[in-house]
Order: C-alpha cells, then sequence, then structure tokens
C-alpha cells in the first residue's frame, strides 16, 4: 500500500469517534472513491451514505457506513434484506461497514451479484475515521485481500457522507 501524508492540524473525540481536520481535499459529500473487487470482478464504488444504529444487545450506538456503486434508494440504505435483494438482482454493489464506539471495526460486509453467500465479517475491515462532526464522516475503508466462503473480494475507498439520526 502507497504510504498517505496526512497533515493534521487537530484531533478531537466525538461521541467515541476519532475526528481530524485535514489538509487534503475532501470528497463532496455524498461521494465515495475507490473501488470493490468481487471474485475478479471490479467496480468503482461513488456514493456513501451513513446513519448511526442502537445494537441488538443494547448499548452505545454504532457508526454505519455504505459505500456504493449506484444510488440506493433511501428506503432500503438502513435495510439489510433490501440490500441483499438488489446486489442479487445487480442493481448495486457495494459494501457496508459498521463502526462500534471508540472506532472500533465491527465488521464488514461486501454486496456484489457475483456472491453466493452473503458474508458479515469483522475479520478483514479496517475503517480509517478522518472527520467525524456527527452531522458528515469521512475517511476510508479497506479489508485487504480477503478470502472465505470460496469467495474473495478486496476494498479500499474513501468516503464522505452524511450522518443520518438514529431511527
Amino acid at each position: 500500500m502507497p504510504v498517505r501524508r496526512l497533515v493534521v492540524a487537530s484531533l478531537i473525540v466525538v461521541g467515541g469517534f476519532a475526528s481530524a481536520v485535514s489538509a487534503q481535499t475532501p470528497l463532496a459529500v455524498g461521494a465515495a472513491s475507490g473501488d470493490l473487487t468481487v471474485n475478479g470482478q471490479t467496480v468503482a464504488m461513488k456514493y456513501s451514505y451513513s446513519y448511526m444504529q442502537t445494537p441488538k444487545d443494547g448499548g452505545k450506538s454504532d457508526l454505519v457506513l455504505l459505500v456504493s456503486d449506484q444510488p440506493v434508494p433511501a428506503s432500503s440504505v438502513r435495510d439489510e434484506d433490501a440490500l441483499v435483494a438488489l446486489s442479487r438482482d445487480g442493481k448495486f454493489s457495494g459494501v457496508r461497514v459498521i463502526v462500534g464506539p471508540g472506532g472500533k471495526d465491527k465488521s464488514g460486509m461486501p454486496f456484489h451479484k457475483s456472491l453466493k453467500v452473503i458474508v458479515s465479517t469483522g475479520l478483514f475491515v479496517h475503517s480509517d475515521i478522518t472527520d467525524y462532526d456527527g452531522k458528515t464522516v469521512a475517511g476510508e475503508i479497506e479489508s485487504g485481500k480477503a478470502e472465505l466462503a470460496k469467495q474473495t473480494w478486496e476494498y479500499d475507498v474513501k468516503f464522505n457522507a452524511v450522518v443520518l439520526p438514529l431511527k
């Protein structure tokens, strides 16, 4: 992975997520830049979404990040079953990452029509939140080369998304 330089003016913690102000030019809000490769098929990620959710076991809210190749209908952004159906129909490819309090990566889930089994795992996910103010979130998600259930995937995507509130 190439060395990236980040000039950090300040680092603060807001709501348990690290926030850094950088000298890099940010993506437009709602945009993503990078690739998802699944079973040898590469797709450019162009859109980003984010929302807060309360974990099933209660506790502090998680930050959910979603990047995609196509716009995702608002009614489907928070709906895992809808995302699976869209990806199986070839209408959407993307990645959903759940980041817990303190910036702990909980899981990453790629979506792509070539996946026979949709896999959500914390084994291959890394997020780097570079800016978070409670209303927007920016950073990068990556997996490195992953293989599980006879499927392969890899993603490295920068994003800048509006953070939707808890439902």
